[in-house]
């Protein structure tokens, strides 16, 4: 009776350790599957057209292309709805460098550095 108890804790102990690592391991590839669905800019979040490195705008640490002056102006107007979108599209934002003689976190940008 007692080999039984063993028997039948011992398949129990394998078939939770076996269940912890199968977890562990799904949540693995879950984040290396929205890793590698996250790509970086490379149209325009107010039009979709092909972006201009040489036109972007600033926010909060991220920078976001565009591809003309006019989609500049728009944007700014529309910030958190362009950055939500983008969000919402898997689109990874460049991280802009610091840059000890800018303070603020909102500025505009066109031209290159």
């Amino acid at each position: 009776m007692s080999a039984k108890i063993l028997t039948i804790l011992a398949i129990g102990a394998f078939l939770l350790v076996g269940s912890l690592t199968f977890a562990d391991e799904a949540k693995k590839a879950d984040k290396e599957k929205k890793e590698v669905k996250a790509k970086y800019q490379t149209r325009c979040p107010v039009t979709d057209g092909i972006i201009n490195k040489a036109l972007y705008y600033d926010y909060k640490g991220k920078r976001i292309y565009v591809c003309c002056n006019g989609c500049i102006t728009v944007l700014e107007g529309n910030i958190e709805e362009f950055l939500e979108k983008l969000k919402k599209e898997g689109i990874r934002l460049e991280k802009v460098k610091k840059d000890s003689k800018k303070k603020d976190s909102l500025f505009l940008r066109m031209g290159s550095d």
